[in-house]
């Protein structure tokens, strides 16, 4: 009987211990950011629940963990320099652990009381793959823009016509706070945006998006310019008309006007030449509109046209008088001609970027045009009389549409990822040209009429291309060697592609 009420009373004593344990045993996780979602380290965390004081700090990657916590209800108090305190009270309920993802941090409102920089700003910082130069370290003066500040920079060079070269690399792309900025092209707007607004300024060995969602950066870079502005100044309008004229009715004007807010950008401009040199005249005209914006929360869209169209016309007249031991040949010549050509362009694009799924597609159509018409007439005289009458006349025609899917997914191990992409492109040729020759040739004596010539030659041409290639990619991560920024992976790659092309041509007289 002793036996059997010790062993009950041993049973009891563990089922409490048990109970016991496993109401204590709660856990609590978390990960701190600023506003700007980029992680806090060495942020102080203070738990307090009910008696009991825990005190820990937040790892690199943000995250903080408290075990053993004995209370179902609880409060936290997270601190760090240059952000304000964080409070705020939770509870368990019928949880056992609780993961805390959604706590960000304000920047305290006297940060910028407290950094107060005396001193020359340290004007140059390297990086990984950033060169980033500090604009407050360099010597502006009002009315400067960002070309008269990228002449200041050690390593690269700027001319004229605003190209920028560095390291003997020309640099065409450009961005402001890591976005895509209207043509994308450098030399478009570093003589027309304002110095004022830049803060810091970056050259970056860019791989291309695609390789910066992955991480696998292969082949050769190109240099890219991203400018960092100030706060506030992401947005903007600017333009510029311009006229000119000379000589041989020579007249030009070109006028184009831009709106920014951060993500939201409209362009518009055209231009318009025309001259006469006496002999001819030539007419040049090009119009080109853009719209880029935001899309959902991850997602972007972008939309080109350029327009560029010309014509001309020309007279000529030549007399030539030739001498030789049968006696004087005279020619007389005169030609005339005129042409018109055409050019549209559109393009369309789609990206989208949550972190987990990059995904960018594209399209474009283009329509080129053209028509061409010339005649000439030549008289020879003296020991020969004939006539030459000839006309030439040809159309054109090239439609062209293409386009691309670039895909990317980091899998559930975050060092591996799979990428695929496909694209499409369709093209036409078409061309018809039509000679006329017509020969006339008159008695030596008479100066009559005998005989003429007449050839006629049609030429149709008309070829057509399509192309499809397919391509995917699976990387697998493998351990990162110790003391080094490079990553190791395995890469398994296919690529494919199947084209068909046909060229018909039809020739009569």
């Amino acid at each position: 009987m002793k036996k059997r009420y010790s062993f009950s009373l041993l049973f009891l004593l563990i089922l409490c211990t048990s109970t016991l344990f496993a109401q204590n045993n709660r856990r609590v996780s978390g990960l701190v950011t600023d506003s700007s979602k980029v992680v806090i380290s060495d942020a102080n965390v203070l738990l307090i629940a009910g008696k009991d004081t825990l005190r820990t700090t937040t790892d690199v990657d943000g995250y903080f963990n408290f075990s053993k916590i004995k209370t179902d209800q609880f409060s936290l108090k997270i601190s760090i320099t240059g952000y304000k305190e964080f409070s705020h009270s939770y509870s368990f309920g019928k949880e056992r652990q609780l993961d805390i993802k959604g706590i960000e941090l304000s920047f305290s409102g006297n940060m910028l009381k407290e950094v107060v920089i005396k001193s020359k700003p340290n004007p140059i910082r390297i990086m990984q793959d950033t060169v980033e130069y500090n604009a407050a370290a360099y010597q502006v003066l009002e009315g400067d823009n960002v070309s008269d500040l990228l002449k200041q920079f050690p390593g690269l060079e700027v001319d004229d016509e605003y190209n920028v070269k560095t390291m003997g690399k020309e640099m065409v792309k450009l961005r402001i706070n890591g976005k895509d900025f209207f043509t994308n092209n450098v030399k478009d707007f570093i003589g027309r945006l304002p110095v004022g607004i830049v803060s810091k300024i970056q050259i970056i060995d860019d791989f291309g998006d695609e390789a910066n969602f992955t991480g696998l950066k292969i082949g050769e870079p190109t240099k890219m310019l991203n400018i960092v502005t100030k706060p506030g100044m992401n947005r903007g309008k600017f333009g510029s008309v311009s006229l000119n004229g000379g000589t041989n009715d020579q007249l030009g004007s070109n006028a184009n006007m831009n709106l920014w807010n951060d993500n939201k950008q409209s362009n518009g401009g055209i231009n318009y030449t025309t001259s006469n040199n006496g002999a001819g005249t030539s007419q040049n005209i090009g119009l080109n509109s853009s719209y880029r914006n935001k899309l959902g929360k991850n997602g972007g869209i972008g939309v080109n046209y350029n327009f560029g169209g010309s014509n001309g016309a020309f007279t000529r007249e030549q007399s030539i008088e030739t001498l030789n031991p049968l006696g004087t040949f005279y020619n007389n010549s005169a030609s005339s001609g005129e042409n018109k050509n055409n050019n549209h362009n559109l393009n369309t694009s789609f990206n989208f970027n949550n972190k987990k799924i990059y995904m960018n597609a594209s399209i474009g159509a283009s329509y080129n045009s053209g028509n061409n018409l010339s005649s000439s007439f030549n008289n020879q005289t003296g020991i020969i009389r004939q006539d030459l009458k000839n006309i030439n006349q040809s159309k054109n025609s090239s439609p062209r549409v293409n386009a691309n899917i670039n895909f990317s997914k980091v899998l559930k191990n975050k060092k591996n990822s799979f990428s695929a992409n496909f694209g499409f492109s369709s093209s036409e040729n078409n061309s018809n040209q039509n000679i006329s020759t017509n020969t006339l040739y008159y008695n030596k004596i008479t100066q009559v009429l005998e005989k003429d010539s007449l050839l006629n030659r049609n030429l149709i041409t008309h070829g057509n291309n399509q192309n499809i290639n397919i391509g995917f990619n699976f990387s697998l991560g493998l351990k990162k060697p110790k003391d080094s920024l490079a990553r190791k992976s395995l890469n398994f790659n296919y690529n494919g592609s199947i084209g068909r092309s046909s060229n018909d041509i039809l020739l009569w007289y």
